[in-house]
């Protein structure tokens, strides 16, 4: 094996090392903090919407009860 094949070999497991160190770093970092992110835009998106909208609110009507008390 000459010089040159070595050469070559190496700059080939270093740039298939170097993707390989990037894909894990992005995973790691840039994945978690976009999902963070997504997240609380989601929320956001949901309180915006309830506020805009208003909470449902059950009212009962009055109820008025006569008769005698059961003993």
């Amino acid at each position: 094996m000459d010089s040159q094949t070595l050469l070559t070999a190496a700059r080939r497991w270093r740039a298939e090392h170097m993707i390989k160190s990037y894909v894990h770093r992005f995973s790691d970092s840039w994945l978690h903090s976009a999902l963070m992110i997504a997240v609380v835009v989601v929320a956001t998106i949901a309180m915006v919407k309830a506020i805009e909208v208003g909470v449902t609110v059950l009212q009962l009507d009055k109820v008025v009860v006569t008769g005698q008390p059961s003993r």
